[in-house]
């Protein structure tokens, strides 16, 4: 099925390029010229990119569904819900999306870059709250520990993966089709 720019996405199963294939695509820039270089280059950077953007928004989504909270939407920019009132939550639910990618070894560089918005609202929220620098920060380590802990639940894990891989492949996904998911990784394990 095409994504939303008529391109044919892969399936989330292979998501990083091999080894081989960086370097196969290294040896085609020898024979190439440097626009078609340039365009190899710029094919595997967007993939990258958008596996990354993938898994930060599967993370927030499925923490987001952990929680209880009712999905907007689902885009492979952002996703959209209700903010928990309390302050622990509302600090998981925002560094989801970092966390999800370092558990997936995506690359810091991808990282740092979706990761940035998340941490200035991180802070201002921690300001709004009150907290002082040494109480924001240690509210913030918490934060990224109750995450992780979350993402070592495996339906967690694997509803975080496959969100990732439809998103990944579409750009987007309706909320009832990741809550849907999100339900059936659940009872996987309740079984």
């Amino acid at each position: 099925m095409p994504n939303k720019k008529g391109g044919k996405r892969t399936s989330g199963a292979d998501l990083q390029p091999s080894a081989q294939t960086l370097a196969a695509l290294g040896e085609l820039a020898l024979e190439w010229n440097c626009s078609r270089c340039d365009a190899l280059e710029r094919a595997v950077y967007h993939s990258k990119s958008s596996l990354a953007h993938a898994y930060h928004e599967a993370g927030h989504a499925v923490i987001a569904l952990e929680f209880g909270l009712e999905l907007k939407s689902i885009e492979i920019t952002k996703v959209k819900c209700p903010h928990p009132s309390e302050l622990p939550a509302r600090l998981q639910l925002m560094v989801a999306g970092m966390i999800a990618q370092r558990k997936a070894d995506v690359p810091e560089a991808y990282i740092a870059i979706s990761g940035k918005l998340d941490q200035a609202k991180c802070e201002q929220v921690i300001a709004e709250d009150g907290l002082s620098k040494k109480q924001g920060i240690a509210a913030m380590e918490s934060a990224r520990k109750a995450v992780e802990d979350l993402f070592e639940k495996k339906y967690i894990w694997s509803a975080v993966r496959r969100v990732a891989a439809r998103l990944f492949e579409f750009w987007e996904m309706s909320p009832m089709e990741a809550a849907k998911v999100f339900e059936e990784e659940r009872t996987k394990v309740e079984e």
